[in-house]
């Protein structure tokens, strides 16, 4: 089962595949002599399977489980898929995030993080597994939260919901420029990770000058601005090409957490919010609030990791 849009794509896809196989079985048929009357009937036979397009994906939704229906409108249009959850439950859960596959279970970060929080974990479905475990242990961990108190989306949306008294669309819309979206990795410790990042954005990036300080490098449909070491919360930024963002836009941030902790972090455009200053403030903001939920030890200034 997919969200609205994606499920729409998805028989849209259906038809035209199911179109170029009628397609080939009546030109086979035919042969090229009956070039025209194949077309013909091509093109009959595309109203047809429009037809049971339309019909198809409108007995799906009308048959969509209920709780289906109830996240896709409580919960943001970028976690209506099938892949994410959706939980205002408090509950801590224990996550073990590491590289799966690896047989050095010693290889780990932990976190005690309450279910609201988490997003997305790898391995995980909703449709199969519909509540997160109690304990968990995961390749990649998706969180979602808020700036600057470190609340859960999708409780913040909740209680702005009971305050304002205004819809689930409204709510989401309020707190775009203090969302985070982010995934968290595994890292050993050790590892000169930051250097390696850094040098990944030289080689496969045209350097173009600087941007508040921060060193801009251009690739293919994106920007990059790379953090000085022992000077900025994060590795890197990337973000759309300046002159396409728009202030609603997210940038990506790879920054270090813990020891043994990366992550990528989605947050507004810093280039039209601020600038080097305002990553900074958002990047060390995001780190204070998951290392109230890592177990190994969390510095909070990243800085001093080097």
């Amino acid at each position: 089962m997919q969200s609205g849009l994606g499920g729409l794509v998805w028989f849209f896809r259906e038809c035209k595949g199911q179109s170029r196989l009628h397609w080939e079985q009546r030109r086979r048929a035919l042969g090229a002599p009956a070039k025209r009357q194949s077309y013909a009937l091509h093109w009959r036979r595309e109203v047809q399977l429009i037809r049971w397009c339309a019909l198809s994906f409108s007995t799906v939704m009308a048959l969509a489980p209920s709780q289906w229906v109830a996240a896709q409108e409580r919960w943001p249009a970028a976690y209506s898929s099938r892949i994410y959850y959706y939980s205002t439950d408090p509950t801590p859960i224990e996550v073990t995030v590491r590289r799966l596959g690896n047989p050095d279970l010693s290889q780990r970060a932990m976190l005690r993080i309450p279910r609201a929080y988490v997003v997305f974990a790898d391995g995980y479905r909703p449709h199969e597994t519909p509540t997160l475990p109690d304990a968990i242990e995961t390749g990649t961990l998706g969180v979602a939260l808020t700036y600057p108190d470190g609340m859960a989306l999708s409780v913040h949306a909740a209680k702005l919901q009971a305050e304002r008294q205004m819809g689930r669309t409204a709510a989401d819309s309020a707190l775009r420029s203090q969302q985070y979206s982010a995934r968290l990795h595994y890292i050993r410790p050790g590892v000169p990770w930051e250097d390696r990042a850094r040098g990944r954005i030289e080689k496969t990036g045209e350097r173009v000058g600087t941007f508040d300080g921060l060193e801009h490098f251009r690739k293919p449909r994106r920007d990059w601005y790379r953090g000085r070491p022992g000077g900025d919360q994060f590795v890197s930024i990337d973000c759309a090409p300046a002159q396409e963002a728009l202030p609603v836009h997210f940038c990506r941030t790879v920054m270090r957490i813990s020891r043994d902790l990366v992550a990528d972090v989605h947050f507004v455009d810093f280039r039209l919010h601020g600038g080097r200053v305002f990553a900074n403030e958002r990047a060390l903001a995001f780190r204070k609030s998951i290392c109230r939920f890592v177990l190994s030890p969390c510095e909070v200034d990243a800085r001093s990791l080097r």
